[in-house]
């Protein structure tokens, strides 16, 4: 079903997919995009990088802390009770006070949070500050997400989600390496090793981007200057039409409305899902990679750039098709799915090193590529006065499966002496994620 719009919108937008390189309205886009997705991309890098680290770090521990996989399991799995307790109040407050106040709060108190990463002496000290890095970030997924839907209607959100989405395997692509060769490098400098060099350096460009978002981002395009005025009359029409199309099903208050939307509590089912075995696979990607028998940190940086690879190429495919056939839970479901199998087959043939590092590789990027199209869908389904709330809650709820997944994966490596069981155990929840949004999730304008 097409959105309403003006005429003047609809005599220069495609019916397929709202992309028409010489149109007004998609050079407003254009200019939109260039000038507020590299700073989405470029914290969404440096959240994902300052995430994953931990797990480079755990490579070294053991020997320099005496933290075993279950400490670091446990540890890593911490920093999501933090990020869902303050996940739906920063969300809410994002709405009150603004994207560039609440983005300059979390960014700067991640980035101070991440860096003390690199002081933690033993095991309690490691809890800490795990909590306290995922209540310093807490917000910022969801708040970026609703942030993007003041820029832009839900039929070019997917496309746009994945250019912001794209920091994630980005993310591997650099950050992998990048952690591999700091370790490689400074494994001890200046009285520090190697993952505590790691910590603080991969930290500084967190604090660096807050402190951009205070002088240069732009709340709405109403108060968008760099936008001509018909570029911006014709992005707001859109965005106006979006909202009627929404409010015609209706009106509620924001959290009460949030909560009483039984299609919140599937995708927030759905999400724990998706974090559930993303997370479990991020923070152990190097362990399971060394498990395979390589030792370096170097080159197990390198390594794990291929499921960060595949990542990407996936999800930029997956969310332009989604966006092309404006369906999203065949495509979401049916490539989680997929994921749960490659998962399967990387229990199966562990003992093959070529084999479980494309079983790996395939599993991460069917997995973590569905990202896009999963925020396509509450943005799409929810009404305008239930968006942010429904939001927060989606993600404040579904971090808990980050708490979930590197908890059990290590406690499974500590129990069984391998990663086996644990890979069971993720291939199933992830498979229960598919079936969940397949099943509960009905067809809507922007959503089939």
């Amino acid at each position: 079903m097409e959105l309403q719009s003006t005429p003047e919108a609809d005599s220069t937008r495609t019916a397929a997919d709202g992309i028409d390189s010489f149109s007004p309205t998609s050079d407003a886009y254009r200019v939109i995009t260039r000038k507020i997705v590299p700073f989405l991309l470029l914290a969404y890098l440096v959240c994902n990088i300052d995430r994953m680290n931990a797990g480079f770090a755990a490579l070294d521990f053991q020997k320099d802390l005496g933290f075993g996989p279950a400490v670091y399991g446990l540890g890593a799995s911490l920093f999501f009770i933090g990020y869902s307790l303050f996940e739906l109040p920063s969300n809410l407050v994002l709405e009150r006070i603004g994207a560039r106040k609440t983005f300059v709060r979390i960014m700067i108190l991640w980035g101070v949070a991440s860096a003390a990463q690199a002081f933690v002496k033993t095991p309690m000290q490691f809890y800490i500050v795990r909590i306290l890095l995922g209540a310093a970030e807490a917000g910022f997924l969801p708040g970026a997400i609703f942030y993007l839907t003041r820029w832009f209607p839900s039929s070019r959100r997917a496309r746009i989600q994945s250019l912001f989405y794209i920091g994630m395997p980005v993310a591997g692509l650099i950050g992998s390496p990048v952690s591999g060769l700091i370790m490689h490098a400074l494994s001890a400098s200046s009285g520090l090793k190697g993952w505590q060099w790691m910590f603080i350096i991969e930290a500084a460009p967190t604090i660096v981007l807050g402190i951009y978002a205070w002088f240069f981002l732009t709340e709405t395009p109403a108060k968008a200057d760099w936008l001509t005025e018909s570029q911006r009359r014709l992005v707001l029409d859109d965005l106006e039409s979006d909202e009627k199309a929404r409010l015609s099903m209706g009106r509620r208050s924001s959290l009460v409305g949030a909560v009483r939307e039984p299609r919140v509590w599937v995708a927030a089912f759905t999400y724990i899902c998706l974090v559930c075995t993303s997370s479990a696979l991020s923070f152990w990607m190097p362990s399971v990679i060394k498990s395979f028998g390589f030792v370096d940190p170097l080159f197990i940086g390198l390594l794990s750039a291929c499921p960060a690879l595949a990542m990407l190429a996936w999800m930029i495919t997956l969310s332009r098709h989604s966006d092309r056939k404006q369906e999203r839970k065949w495509h979401l479901g049916a490539s989680l799915l997929c994921g749960s199998l490659c998962l399967v087959g990387l229990a199966l043939f562990a003992n093959n090193t070529l084999l479980s590092l494309a079983l790996l590789t395939m599993a991460s990027g069917l997995i973590a590529g569905t990202y896009p199209v999963f925020w396509a869908i509450p943005s799409a389904i929810l009404l305008p006065s239930t968006r942010a709330a429904g939001i927060g809650l989606i993600g404040g709820i579904g971090s808990l499966g980050g708490l979930l997944g590197a908890s059990v994966f290590g406690w499974t490596r500590a129990h069984f002496g391998s990663f086996t069981m644990g890979l069971y155990f993720i291939a199933a929840i992830i498979a229960a994620g598919a079936f969940a949004v397949i099943a509960g999730i009905p067809r809507s304008p922007t959503c089939k």
